[in-house]
């Protein structure tokens, strides 16, 4: 059940194991922060560009795609699994999108 990333924004509790799991690992909380900040500039804001902004991301910092999809997907939706993440990005919008990733950053501060 997939459902719960449309309630409130404080609502979303990310599972303790997860979140222990996706943070420990070196630069995680940087890569979400830096990518936080190319979200913010995504013009339009749907599906084709974001998908396309964090290809170019990924691609730019020779990382795995996966190692900003898994914190990225936790500061939106509280897991590491769900629906498409381009499409939950969109489907949220930017405001929501920002506003939980930097929630997220701020409970993360290691």
């Amino acid at each position: 059940n997939f459902s719960e990333f449309f309630v409130a924004d404080e609502a979303i509790q990310p599972n303790a194991e997860e979140l222990t799991k996706t943070f420990a690992k070196p630069g995680a909380r940087d890569l979400l922060a830096a990518f936080r900040d190319e979200l913010a500039k995504v013009e339009p804001f749907e599906v084709g560009p974001l998908e396309t902004s964090l290809q170019a991301f990924v691609a730019a910092r020779g990382i795995k795609v996966g190692e900003l999809i898994h914190p990225l997907r936790l500061a939106l939706c509280g897991k590491t699994v769900g629906m498409g993440l381009y499409d939950t990005l969109a489907i949220l919008g930017r405001e929501r999108c920002l506003k939980r990733i930097d929630r997220m950053l701020v409970n993360q501060t290691s």
